[in-house]
């Protein structure tokens, strides 16, 4: 397997760093576990009440396990902190919300929204790049 170089967005961020950021995630992570633990004992199961249920629960689980592999120092074997699946679904993400902005921006009739939406479309791009690329390592 060859070794690619890496660019500076994916360079070693130092040790005394990850630990901060990774203290900083513990936070809400263990905020929404518990708000997600909680509605599920407090409110009757509607379709509604699961699927906010289930969003927290997995928003809190998956920034508990960031979280952890930062304090820990124990990453993914390819370097990162999330799966190239976990990176090109932020994309998508990320794009709808480009998107969204942008048509918001065109009924509104709003410029600056149009122009802020089309600077953050890079965004998606790069981090589709970095997912595909992640993904040929592996």
């Amino acid at each position: 397997m060859s070794r690619r170089r890496r660019s500076q967005y994916e360079s070693n961020a130092g040790r005394g760093l990850e630990i901060v950021v990774g203290v900083i995630l513990l936070s809400p992570a263990l905020v929404l576990l518990y708000g997600g633990v909680l509605l599920a004992w407090e409110m009757p199961a509607d379709a509604a009440v699961v699927l906010i249920d289930f969003a927290l629960l997995g928003l809190g689980w998956s920034l508990l396990v960031i979280s952890y592999r930062l304090i820990s120092g124990r990453g993914r074997t390819d370097g990162g902190l999330l799966p190239p699946s976990a990176i090109m679904f932020g994309a998508l993400a990320m794009l709808v919300g480009v998107v969204i902005a942008i048509i918001l921006g065109i009924v509104q009739r709003d410029v600056i929204m149009i122009a802020a939406a089309l600077m953050g479309a890079s965004a998606p791009y790069y981090a589709w790049r970095l997912a595909k690329r992640r993904r040929k390592v592996d």
